[in-house]
């Protein structure tokens, strides 16, 4: 994605004017967490090229970083854009920003009778897009609580494209939906091996963990979203809650910075503080494999105050 940074910056420079380019750079800054240059990318070119899918994507930016009555406003002004035009005279891509605007609007019924619009018109001129918007029908679908006919959806789609990535992303949302977490688990992890570009699957998974009383593993997965995509209010909020909720090995290991031994501790079987307060000097370097005498002297200061700590509970 980097590349296509260049690219387009590249494109920018010998065409200024051009709000394409402004347009696909915003949507690869957007990709790699950078969202206030997204949506600065986005103004320039709705600037130059006011067309309804820069409002709808600039809207799903501003969402992300926690804008919501402005995201709110650039779905309106999508939808707004093309209330204008005659439907025969629209596209599968003018019926799929309808669509995807009235998703984001919370319009479920509406989304769901644009993007099969967008299916039938793609059958017949643009098969390439065909898959996409089935995949898009599909989460339409489970946000109505139609698992079933979601299910279909998917593995319709999958007889066109089932090397695409919202094989296993639609497949994550469905079981999530379903509250069959570890199925939806295996189908994040598979999203995972197959691409970095959807990094939101992080947090589907950390959702899965948390249901399922792993909030160690839920924290890792929310942090590591937020290492990519810090702005991200949704995931921030979450990491907060879990950690309130948490008197965990990892939120122990966060607070004396020693988070980087997280793995160390569970992979020993050290995965809850009661068990961690018996780890002895020796412990720490042989079982642990912590060789760095700063690190283990932290480490043994903070074991000793969680022992203290326990022996300064409250006196009869």
């Amino acid at each position: 994605m980097e590349e296509a940074l260049e690219v387009y910056t590249e494109c920018i420079e010998n065409q200024p004017n051009s709000g394409t380019s402004y347009g696909f750079r915003a949507y690869v800054h957007n990709t790699l967490g950078n969202f206030n240059e997204s949506i600065k990318d986005y103004d320039k070119a709705i600037e130059i090229k006011p067309i309804s899918y820069f409002y709808t994507w600039r809207g799903q930016v501003k969402k992300k970083i926690g804008k919501l009555e402005e995201a709110n406003n650039d779905f309106n002004l999508a939808i707004q854009h093309l209330s204008n035009v005659n439907e025969l005279d629209m596209d599968c891509y003018d019926f799929d920003d309808l669509s995807k605007a009235y998703f984001e609007l919370k319009n479920y019924d509406r989304s769901l009778e644009c993007c099969s619009r967008a299916i039938e018109l793609s059958e017949n001129s643009h098969k390439t897009s065909l898959s996409d918007y089935k995949y898009q029908k599909a989460r339409i679908l489970i946000k109505l609580g139609k698992y079933d006919l979601a299910d279909e959806c998917i593995k319709s789609a999958a007889k066109i494209n089932s090397s695409s990535y919202y094989y296993p992303f639609m497949y994550s949302l469905l079981y999530y939906k379903k509250n069959e977490y570890l199925k939806a688990i295996k189908f994040c992890d598979k999203c995972i091996e197959h691409t970095d570009h959807k990094k939101k699957v992080y947090i589907r998974r950390a959702k899965c963990h948390y249901a399922l009383g792993n909030i160690d593993q839920a924290l890792i997965d929310l942090n590591t979203y937020l290492d990519h995509n810090p702005l991200y209010n949704k995931a921030k909020e979450l990491s907060k809650i879990y950690q309130g909720q948490s008197g965990s090995v990892y939120c122990w290991l966060s607070e004396i910075n020693m988070i980087k031994y997280y793995d160390n501790f569970i992979s020993e079987g050290f995965d809850e503080i009661d068990i961690c307060k018996e780890l002895t000097d020796d412990d720490i370097q042989n079982e642990l494999n912590i060789d760095n005498e700063e690190d283990q002297q932290i480490l043994i200061n903070a074991i000793k105050s969680l022992n203290i700590n326990d022996n300064d509970g409250p006196s009869n």
